[in-house]
């Protein structure tokens, strides 16, 4: 076990959390990343048992984005039940060829999304299918998964492909 615990806040000055830099800390609750943070490395949250909230700085106007989200940066965190874009988040990478590199997976259903910011792109790294979000469970006619999507006031643009090819939610 780790004796990392609570809510955690990433010091100002950090411009990257590595790959895997969190995972299976299972006693954190939240996590608080800075706006100096530029890169968050692949599955640096993943089975985290008790983490709740990631949370993104949020920018002054005109300050344009520069952090960078890289596959699963959350994977099966059980009580993780939403995440927001920020206008910090610049790119959203994931790898389609690795179901396990979705930028958001191993989801509990419901999972809400709030997009905060029209600058955002989100990149696929292999053109071969993938989503930037997925579910622990495939969801069924009568238990489906539920992606909730809120889109802030003032965002203009959903990027493209953000919930395409989403095999873990059904269609209705």
């Amino acid at each position: 076990g780790n004796s990392i615990s609570g809510a955690i806040t990433i010091p100002s000055g950090c411009i990257g959390i590595g790959e895997k830099a969190f995972d299976n800390c299972d006693k954190i609750t939240s996590v608080t990343v800075p706006a100096t943070t530029t890169s968050i490395g692949a599955s640096a949250f993943a089975d985290c048992a008790l983490l709740a909230a990631l949370n993104f700085a949020t920018l002054a106007d005109g300050t344009e984005p520069n952090l960078v989200l890289e596959g699963s940066i959350i994977d099966s965190d059980p009580k993780m039940t939403g995440i927001t874009i920020t206008n910090a988040v610049k790119t959203i990478y994931y790898s389609s060829s690795n179901s396990s590199n979705n930028t958001f997976s191993g989801l509990t259903s419901p999972f809400t999304v709030t997009l905060q910011s029209d600058k955002v792109t989100a990149t696929k790294t292999d053109v071969a299918g993938g989503t930037f979000f997925s579910f622990k469970n495939n969801g069924t006619a009568t238990s489906p998964n539920t992606l909730n999507v809120v889109v802030a006031k003032g965002v203009t643009t959903i990027p493209a492909d953000m919930f395409s090819e989403n095999a873990s939610l059904s269609r209705t």
